[in-house]
């Protein structure tokens, strides 16, 4: 009973510490969404908006939002133009970054929605979603997301616990005047230096500069000292995707190691839509249809360098408070094992006597 006793103990003090917050999303709506598909969309296979329009041209989705609770929920909607994250991954529900410049046509700016419906309990509601097509030309394809997220009146909390419910759903929307496929082009905008989760890295500033999507994309990066052949850093990435007119922040990163203030250049292939007739070949072997070399110098400034480093892993290492939290654990781990060491002792030495 005691070494029951002391374990529960031990339990519920570390359940205080490790249970400090919890964040939970995008799993547990209570709606589901169904698009009512029209006539001028391109492939009604397709789980999302691909629409065929005339230049000036207007109409009205209509999209089913149906509870499936037994209460009232309430539903904001936003729309969103597609960008382009780190990871070469295309984003359709975030306001985060801006499009490259050579964007003409923001889809954000052509599309009307209610900013927030309640559907009744175990009711349904029909969002009119308003799009307009340009009046002028549009060479190849917007890109964007309806955004229909859950609105809670308050967070939902437990004793030692924040509980934040964030539920969205995204439907995709492609509005387009033709389906003539656009060559994408690629362009190496900067490299940068800046710190990702307090680790040392580079950035490449990528343009997909062109109005249609560039798909299957492969980078192979290379950083070498100005006018040097050995390469300090190098990474490769693939199966990458940029939306139309977006950026990228390509990192290459520098692990643990510190930034050193000097002149650098930057060797980049990039590989775009893989084909087996394609005359591009990777390091890999694989054939690709498009291929980018981009050649950039840059410069590590001093400041910048001591600045970042100063704040890096590579500095002062892991977080205080993860230190503090492991040798918590640590401690309590001991102790556990220390004091059932004694109990076993103990009740070995009543048996003998």
């Amino acid at each position: 009973m005691k070494v029951r006793k002391i374990l529960l103990i031990i339990v519920a003090m570390m359940a205080v510490f490790l249970s400090v917050a919890k964040v939970i999303s995008a799993s547990g709506l209570d709606f589901s969404v169904q698009m009512a598909i029209p006539t001028n969309q391109i492939d009604n296979e397709q789980s999302y908006y691909n629409l065929l329009m005339n230049a000036g041209q207007q109409q009205t989705l209509q999209i089913k939002l149906v509870n499936t609770t037994a209460k009232r929920v309430k539903v904001a909607v936003s729309t969103n133009t597609a960008t382009t994250n780190m990871n070469g991954t295309v984003e359709y529900a975030t306001k985060k970054q801006s499009p490259d410049k050579s964007m003409q046509y923001s889809l954000q700016n052509y599309v009307k929605t209610p900013k927030q419906v309640t559907i009744a309990a175990s009711g349904s509601v029909i969002v009119p979603v308003t799009v307009q097509m340009p009046k002028g030309e549009l060479r190849g394809v917007m890109a964007g997301g309806i955004v229909f997220k859950q609105v809670n009146d308050a967070p939902a909390s437990t004793s030692g616990m924040t509980v934040i419910n964030e539920f969205t759903y995204t439907v995709i929307l492609l509005m387009r005047q033709s389906q003539k496929i656009i060559a994408p082009n690629l362009a190496l905008a900067d490299v940068g230096v800046t710190q990702l989760n307090r680790h040392n890295a580079l950035t490449l500033s990528l343009r997909n500069n062109q109005p249609g999507f560039l798909n299957h994309l492969t980078i192979e990066s290379k950083v070498t000292k100005l006018g040097a052949q050995k390469v300090i850093y190098s990474t490769k990435s693939t199966d990458m995707q940029m939306a139309p007119n977006t950026t990228m922040a390509f990192p290459i990163r520098l692990g643990t190691d510190k930034f050193v203030a000097g002149d650098y250049t930057a060797h980049v292939i990039a590989y775009g839509l893989p084909a087996k007739d394609g005359k591009y070949i990777d390091t890999s072997g694989q054939h690709f249809t498009y291929k980018w070399n981009f050649t950039k110098d840059f410069v590590i400034q001093e400041a910048k360098a001591n600045d970042l480093n100063k704040r890096s892993v590579a500095t002062h290492g892991w977080p205080w408070w993860l230190k503090a939290l492991i040798a918590l654990v640590v401690i309590l781990l001991a102790s556990v094992i220390g004091m059932l060491i004694i109990l076993l002792r103990k009740k070995k030495e009543r048996k003998r006597e």
